[in-house]
């Protein structure tokens, strides 16, 4: 079967590391929503608005193509109208700002020493006013945080510091679900000054030989073979269940990997989720 230059297009932006993919996904949808309206180009879009968790947008225009009598399609049309009914574009990804390419001198953080590299952080043209310190910032934080306070923007100074914890009574990951085994100086320093992952379900942070392990990079399992991680990765407690299924791990996909490596002993360690 001939795939189309879209659907190719589409398939090679699902292969880049999560920022690239988001960016290059929020490209495609303007060159499609531009171009022709097939059959085959709304098909992509439904899939692409999908993703960025846009399920009213995904659910139109699945429905304007679907084949009734096709299963496949009733059942995407199911979940897209069920999604769309219950959280509609709420949860929709933003479009990742435009990166600039200039060095930027980060801050220490104990559990990522690569924050930027590891995709926690955004790097953008125009300075966005950092919502603790008020201070102008070209590197965003992209992570989660936990505060009942609505949070947009966060500098990495001000992570580090503590100060953004300290002033929105947040915190980067969650305390309640930490190993009762790690002190309480290594989890405050986790939760309260170190920029965090983001996950398909709430974001676990992997432990290792008393500390909590430093995050290095959202992965499939192909990164890890091009790694060649293949025979030393431990799987997480957590993620055991996913060592017979490696093939279904995809770095952007719904079965999503997190490597992490214990400061310790050097061992890399896989903690893996689904959507």
């Amino acid at each position: 079967m001939n795939i189309s230059e879209f659907r190719q297009q589409y398939i090679d932006a699902m292969k880049m590391s999560e920022r690239a993919k988001i960016a290059e996904l929020f490209r495609l949808a303007d060159d499609l929503e531009a171009t022709d309206k097939t059959e085959e180009n709304y098909r992509i879009l439904s899939d692409i608005f999908s993703y960025l968790c846009y399920y009213t947008k995904a659910y139109n225009y699945l429905l304007a193509v679907a084949d009734n009598h096709n299963t496949k399609d009733a059942k995407k049309l199911y979940h897209l109208k069920e999604n769309s009914e219950t959280d509609g574009d709420k949860y929709g990804l933003k479009r990742p700002r435009k990166m600039k390419d200039s060095f930027i001198k980060m801050p220490n953080f104990k559990y990522c020493s690569k924050p930027l590299e590891a995709g926690l952080f955004e790097q953008v043209d125009s300075p966005q006013v950092c919502d603790c310190c008020g201070k102008g910032t070209s590197v965003i934080y992209s992570g989660s945080f936990y505060s009942v306070e609505n949070v947009n923007v966060l500098c990495p100074k001000c992570i580090a510091s503590g100060e953004a914890s300290k002033r929105f009574k947040g915190e980067f990951v969650d305390y309640t679900i930490l190993s009762s085994a790690i002190s309480e100086e290594y989890k405050k320093e986790l939760c309260c000054r170190t920029p965090s992952y983001n996950g398909w379900q709430q974001e676990y942070w992997v432990d290792h030989c008393g500390d909590f392990c430093e995050f290095i990079a959202y992965v499939g399992w192909k990164e890890i073979v091009e790694m060649g991680l293949k025979n030393s990765v431990e799987f997480s407690p957590k993620a055991e269940g996913y060592s017979e299924h490696k093939e279904y791990i995809v770095n952007g996909g719904s079965c999503q990997g997190y490597l992490f490596r214990c400061l310790n002993c050097k061992k890399y360690i896989l903690y893996v989720d689904c959507d």
